[in-house]
Parts: structure tokens; C-alpha cells; sequence
């Protein structure tokens, strides 16, 4: 019997299979209502994606075997699943960029050093074999609380160009849908809240960081790197009511001794509910 926090709503996690495709000529480069600079904000995270969430399959899948909950063993294998295709989908995504022009390949190769590189190191150190499960939790609690954000931002969802708008709710919604999988693997196996918090703190600053640097490599292409630019769009951001300023407070919970991802927010009720929109309009 499963007693770990979990909406009723939810019964099991299970994949929604969608079809993307995406063509240079359909989808413009600014596919965020004319706004180049929020555009290339997710194309970075974008880029970051599918070698992101194969470290985060190989994190949780690696300690499936010492799970004796039989639930939560379920809802990793819908986690996997669930990840696997975003990453499929955002390659398809990324190409589209790399056919726009953009140096994909050249970020996407960083991307993947960095990986590899951190999950040798751990590899190589007992001490360090919980870091890439504990990284996991803590992104898991970013891309669900940006999740929430796409699901509850109409103004959001509604500038987004219709070609990939479908892909962002998506993927939003079965990052909520199995958000709590990561923490609750993370949880049974080791109870560290000095590495859990230290982590998510280290981890947060190195993901922004690095949304940033790719923003700028994109928006460079572009030659839209001036201060107009930047001024504007951070303050979209990060000004009075900006995007990543409303999420803050949630942002927040993850550094409390008690925190789950479902006690903290239970916004399951959004997932069915997007779910027969995308599936209905797609």
C-alpha cells in the first residue's frame, strides 16, 4: 500500500502519445507573439531536454530494483516512459531550430559533455552515487512548478504560435502528472536534507545560468543581442509580476524540511482538464 502524498485525480501515470512535427517555414523564430527573447528563453530549455531527461530516466531507473512500494514503482515506469517521449519530441523541436539556422549541435554537445562528465564522477564515488537522483528531484521541481506556470498563464499559452504551442502544454502537464516520482525514489532510499536542499540550490543557479548563455548564443544568430534586448526581456522575467518572479514562492517550498511536491501543490485537476483540450484541438 502506497503512503506517500498523492492526489486522488491520479491513479496511474501513463504517457499521452502525441505526434509533433515541426517545419523551419511553419513555425517563426520569435513563436512566442512576436517576443523573440521569451522564444529563445524555451528554445534553450528545449535544447537542454532530451539529454536531460535521459540523465533523469537513468537516475530514477537505477534504483527501481530496491523499490518494494509496488505503486510507486508503477509511477516510475510512467515517469520513464513520460520522459522518454519528451526528449523524442523535443529533438524533433530542436531540429526544427537547427534547420532555422541556430548551432543545435554545437549547445546540445555541451549539454552533453556536462552530463556525462557529472555522472562518471559519481559513478566513480560511493559518496557521490545519490547526487544524480538528488539533481533530478530538484530540476523535477522546477520544470513542475514552470509546468504549472504554461497550464495557468493563458496569456502565455495563447501567444504561442499554434505549431508548437501543443508541445509546451504537453509536456507541462505529464511534468506535473509525475512530479512527485523523483522526490518520493529519493525519499525512500536516503532522507538527506542537507544534500536535497544543497543540491536544488547549486543545481538552480547552474540551470538558469546556463537558459542564458544558450539565449544569448540564439539571440545572437538573430543579431538581437543589445541591451533593448535584454533589459526588456529580463524584466519579463524577473521584474514586478514576471514570469519567474511569480514562481518564486514555489520555487520556495522545495527548501522545507517537510516538503512533497503534492502536499505543497495539488494542481492535479489541471492535468485532465488540458489534456481533452491538446487532445481535441491537436
Amino acid at each position: 500500500m502506497n503512503t506517500l502524498p498523492r492526489p486522488s485525480i491520479i491513479k496511474d501515470i501513463k504517457p499521452l502519445r502525441l505526434r509533433f512535427s515541426f517545419g523551419k517555414e511553419q513555425t517563426p523564430s520569435a513563436w512566442i507573439k512576436d517576443d523573440l527573447f521569451m522564444s529563445h528563453f524555451l528554445n534553450a530549455m528545449s535544447l537542454s531536454f532530451p539529454d536531460g531527461e535521459r540523465f533523469f530516466m537513468d537516475s530514477v531507473r537505477s534504483f527501481k530494483e530496491e523499490i518494494g512500494d509496488e505503486q510507486l514503482k508503477k509511477d516510475i515506469q510512467g515517469f520513464i516512459a513520460q520522459e522518454g517521449l519528451h526528449g523524442n519530441a523535443h529533438e524533433k523541436f530542436n531540429t526544427m531550430l537547427k534547420d532555422q539556422g541556430y548551432p543545435v549541435e554545437k549547445l546540445i554537445t555541451l549539454v552533453q559533455t556536462a552530463l556525462n562528465s557529472l555522472q562518471k564522477l559519481c559513478r566513480k564515488h560511493k559518496a557521490l552515487e545519490s547526487v544524480p537522483l538528488a539533481i533530478t528531484c530538484g530540476l523535477e521541481h522546477i520544470t513542475a512548478v514552470l509546468g504549472d506556470l504554461v497550464l495557468t498563464n493563458h496569456t502565455l499559452t495563447n501567444d504561442m504560435h499554434d505549431s508548437v504551442k501543443n508541445l509546451w502544454i504537453w509536456h507541462a502537464l505529464e511534468e506535473t502528472e509525475h512530479k512527485a516520482v523523483a522526490y518520493d525514489v529519493y525519499s525512500t532510499k536516503y532522507q538527506n536534507y542537507l544534500e536535497r536542499v544543497s543540491v536544488f540550490l547549486v543545481s538552480s543557479i547552474i540551470f538558469i545560468l546556463a537558459i542564458h548563455a544558450f539565449q544569448y548564443v540564439l539571440l545572437e544568430k538573430d543579431n538581437s543581442n543589445n541591451l533593448k534586448t535584454w533589459v526588456g526581456g529580463l524584466n519579463k522575467l524577473y521584474g514586478i509580476n514576471g514570469y519567474v518572479t511569480s514562481i518564486v514562492p514555489m520555487w520556495l517550498t522545495y527548501l522545507k524540511p517537510g516538503f512533497h511536491p503534492w502536499k505543497e501543490q495539488d494542481n492535479s485537476h489541471l492535468i485532465n482538464q488540458w489534456k481533452y483540450i491538446i487532445t481535441e484541438t491537436k
